[in-house]
Order: C-alpha cells, then sequence, then structure tokens
C-alpha cells in the first residue's frame, strides 16, 4: 500500500511531497 501511495505522490511536486512524508510521519508516530 504504501509503495503505491509512494509512487503516486512521487508524480507531484517536492513541496506536497514534503507535506505528505510529514503528514504520514505524524501518522506513524501516533
Amino acid at each position: 500500500y504504501f509503495t503505491c501511495v509512494f509512487k503516486k505522490h512521487f508524480k507531484t511536486t517536492p513541496s506536497e511531497f514534503l507535506a505528505f512524508l510529514s503528514s504520514s510521519r505524524h501518522q506513524y508516530v501516533n
């Protein structure tokens, strides 16, 4: 699942990708 979302977000702009990483990081921490 993560790889699928990862590939999908990898096509977006770097800023959006970083925002996705930060948001996903919060989800994993919680």
